[in-house]
């Protein structure tokens, strides 16, 4: 009874040993009992067990390095754009550790996101997926580690702005303002910038002067678009 008594779930240990197994493959290991050290086993009689061996899978072990991908879904309201191409991620890639035949069905690692509500640049915290070749999504095992969960992201968004061009007409031989008629082609453009740099600007943006003495009759020019450092066209 006093042996008996020191006898539970937690003090007996069952073991195998898996130590001489060089190969991938299926093992029946034979169990051992271990009583604890206030129990000898010549004083204790095992009069049944379950089982006498274990059956153990016993796969290779592989390391891969997955960049992660990012299909971001919606669409900004009007008014802002999204630079879809200067979207950070961190990590870039994870680095998957597991048993061979379970990390080979991974062909990709994505996070997504709505970007429908966004206004100004965000900062979030997303969980990564594994899909395999069919685009399904693979449930990782607790024998597969991934050295993170969740990737953040950095997702730039800035404002933008309907610009009209247009020239300063300087009036000169005879020529008056009203005397001469401007086409612009295109009219307007469409630029891109932080909330602050779009708000400073002016709704026309001057081109350049057009002396008007220097005309006869007709004058066809090219100008170069120069924007402000702080904004870009779309």
């Amino acid at each position: 009874r006093v042996n008996l008594s020191k006898l539970n779930a937690d003090s007996i240990r069952i073991t195998a040993d898996a130590s001489k197994i060089r190969e991938p493959g299926e093992y029946a290991l034979t169990c051992t009992v271990t009583f604890p050290d206030t129990v000898r086993s010549s004083e204790v009689d095992i009069l049944r067990k379950s089982t006498d061996t274990v059956t153990i899978t016993v796969s290779k072990l592989e390391k891969r390095s997955i960049p992660i991908e990012f299909p971001w879904t919606g669409a900004v309201q009007e008014g802002y754009f999204f630079e879809s191409n200067s979207v950070v991620l961190d990590p870039e890639e994870l680095v998957v550790e597991g048993p061979d035949y379970e990390v080979e069905q991974i062909a990709k690692a994505v996070v997504t996101y709505d970007v429908s509500d966004l206004k100004q640049t965000e900062l979030v915290t997303v969980p990564v997926t594994f899909l395999d070749e069919a685009g399904e999504e693979l449930e990782l095992s607790e024998y597969t580690t991934v050295n993170a969960s969740n990737v953040n992201l950095t997702l730039p968004v800035l404002s933008t702005r309907k610009l009209e061009l247009g020239v300063r007409l300087l009036a000169g031989g005879g020529v008056k303002e009203e005397n001469a008629k401007v086409t612009i082609e295109p009219e307007a453009i469409q630029v891109k910038g932080s909330r602050e740099a779009i708000e400073a600007l002016e709704d026309v943006m001057i081109l350049g002067d057009g002396d008007l003495s220097a005309i006869s009759d007709h004058l066809e020019h090219t100008h170069n678009l120069v924007l402000h450092t702080a904004v870009s066209s779309i």
